[in-house]
């Protein structure tokens, strides 16, 4: 069982650390989505809007190391809860595009069959949960490679999010200056 658990983990951390680097990486797709589903995000929108991928990639992490286990499992469940309510509330309003729980990795339409699908990941959520609160976790021994790999994934993701900034950034201060505005003047 704890190799169940420890895949569980793998799965999850997977999930929500691909999830939150795509939103971290390009916002304006996640944004985009929240400003559409203003009714449902109306609690926080702009709280979820700067820490939801944060939180992600936190908890992937806490996964993948091992980390207060079952805390992570716990904010899994609240996690993939929240997600299903969101998606739900979606789907009853027959909201029209994504739905941009992951960013612009995935951009995943919301009906019938992205509904049940949350559900089904909540109740493996739960399940997660339940193993962690009732099975001994893995050893360092099968947790160094995953952490290692992890590691290596979110440096190099992390880098690709920080040359595209700065690829955007410098194309914003070589962008010409318009004939109808005044030149910057300063020291």
């Amino acid at each position: 069982m704890s190799v169940c658990l420890f895949g569980l983990d793998l799965y999850f951390a997977a999930m929500l650390g691909v999830s939150g680097l795509a939103k971290l990486a390009d916002r304006a797709p996640f944004v985009a989505a929240l400003s559409r589903q203003h009714a449902a995000w109306r609690l926080g929108r702009a709280g979820t809007r700067r820490l939801l991928p944060y939180l992600e990639v936190v908890v992937a992490t806490c996964l993948v190391t091992g980390f207060a286990p079952i805390a992570a499992a716990a904010t899994v469940v609240a996690l993939f809860t929240g997600f299903f309510l969101v998606k739900t509330m979606l789907a009853l309003r027959r909201s029209q595009g994504a739905c941009g729980c992951y960013g612009s990795a995935y951009l995943e339409r919301v009906d019938g069959a992205s509904v049940i699908a949350s559900f089904i990941l909540m109740a493996v959520a739960a399940a997660h949960l339940w193993l962690a609160t009732s099975v001994e976790p893995v050893g360092t021994i099968w947790r160094a490679p995953a952490a290692g790999l992890y590691a290596g994934a979110v440096c190099w993701l992390g880098w690709k999010v920080v040359t595209r900034h700065r690829a955007a950034r410098q194309a914003d201060r070589s962008t010409p200056v318009s004939a109808d505005w005044p030149a910057p003047s300063g020291p």
